[in-house]
């Protein structure tokens, strides 16, 4: 039987490969390996050669969003956390167009990650307000109680990041940040 520290972890590793195959064209093709160890926690990360730009962002933006997430996510764990470098399958096909969005991240799914990932960093209560703003899009903000702590702005940084890469793929979320409660 697992312990609840166990449960956290995979329930954070869970959440974590959610969040990257949210990101991903070719979610199918995302591998998420972890290595559990007494002070640290490795994961690896392999994705089709056309998400392996979007994971990691312009100039790292990304990959250190997704660190600094799941930094959080695990804190509780005691544990380091290493993300190794973001590999590349070998699998292109002919005709496959890297502009294709998926069409199943609509705005409900990605409320729902965005609410998971603020309860799980946290342990509270949690409202996100979303806002249409010009030409459909939306904005999105999480609210809770420690949102103005050093814990919550380092949150907030990540999600803005990856949120909004997340939101590119449902093509309408275009701002994503947290706010107190």
């Amino acid at each position: 039987m697992q312990t609840n520290q166990e449960l956290q972890i995979a329930a954070s590793l869970s959440l974590l490969e959610k969040i990257v195959a949210a990101i991903c064209v070719k979610p199918d093709k995302l591998s998420c390996d972890v290595n559990i160890g007494n002070s640290l926690i490795r994961v690896k990360l392999t994705a089709h050669p056309d998400d392996v730009g979007k994971i990691v962002g312009s100039g790292g933006e990304g990959v250190t969003a997704l660190y600094s997430l799941a930094r959080l996510l695990l804190s509780d764990s005691g544990r380091r956390v290493e993300i190794e470098k973001v590999a590349q399958t070998d699998d292109l096909k002919a005709g496959y167009s890297k502009f294709k969005f998926i069409d199943k991240w609509n705005k409900s799914k990605v409320e729902k990650l965005l609410k998971e990932t603020v309860e799980i960093c946290f342990h509270c209560k949690v409202i996100i307000e979303t806002k249409e703003v010009k030409d459909g899009n939306i904005e999105m903000i999480a609210k809770f109680e420690d949102a103005e702590s050093e814990r919550g702005k380092i949150l907030g940084k990540a999600i803005s990041v990856l949120f909004l890469n997340v939101g590119k793929n449902c093509g309408r979320v275009t701002y994503c940040d947290v706010a107190r409660l």
